[in-house]
């Protein structure tokens, strides 16, 4: 009898759906078809010493911005459908060196025994996103790392990974894939004597630091070596 009478009461239970009935937990969101775009590309830059004062910005800052596309045509979204998914993800960047001739990563410097000076690019390396206004009048997501140092010459690249977390699906086992990984195009780094300079910032920059754009993003005049040949 007993049993029977758990075997009805777990049908009951199992079908009930009235006021008292547990709420379900929210299911996290599909990610969408995302992909990042380098707005603003690193040229150059001089080379740093392994002192927490000698740092030496890749310039221009790489700036990126994300782009939203519809998973069944490949298209890219219009701006109403792309605040959604403003509005539902928390996009983070991750920018490591890279070595374009050995196709790896190249941030490590084999044999030292800091702690401190092993890696050859330093920085803060993870961004998140910003939400700003771009050239056209459409809020974007944009990332920017203008603090990045390398302490070698030679080429590099950068590679940028996205990962987008759906605050929704937090705490509940979700797992935030990588997404869309995106190399720069190929940058020099200079000892001191070859280094031209630093150049004049962008209107891209100007304008994310008038639209409040955190402190790391300064507005630089250049100098001038660099503005003559800008110019010529």
């Amino acid at each position: 009898m007993s049993d029977v009478f758990a075997t009805r009461e777990g049908s009951v239970a199992a079908h009930y759906h009235g006021p008292f009935a547990p709420p379900r937990a929210p299911q996290p969101k599909p990610q969408p078809e995302c992909k990042l775009v380098v707005m603003q590309q690193p040229i150059s830059a001089r080379a740093c010493g392994y002192g927490d004062k000698d740092r030496r910005m890749i310039d221009p800052p790489p700036i990126l911005t994300l782009e939203v596309y519809d998973k069944d045509t490949g298209q890219e979204v219009n701006s109403k459908e792309r605040k959604k998914v403003l509005n539902r993800f928390m996009p983070i960047v991750h920018c490591t060196l890279w070595n374009p001739y050995t196709n790896c990563e190249d941030d490590k410097i084999e044999g030292s025994s800091d702690r401190r000076n092993q890696r050859r690019m330093v920085g803060t390396m993870v961004c998140n996103g910003f939400k700003a206004l771009d050239p056209s009048g459409d809020e974007r997501f944009f990332f920017t790392f203008a603090d990045l140092s390398v302490r070698f010459p030679g080429d590099y690249q950068l590679k940028f990974r996205l990962t987008l977390i759906d605050p929704t699906g937090m705490g509940k086992g979700q797992k935030n894939g990588i997404m869309s990984p995106l190399l720069s195009n190929i940058f020099k780094v200079h000892n001191a004597k070859d280094f031209e300079g630093m150049r004049p910032s962008s209107d891209l920059a100007k304008s994310l630091v008038s639209q409040g754009y955190p402190n790391i993003l300064k507005i630089k005049k250049g100098n001038a070596k660099t503005n003559c040949k800008l110019a010529s």
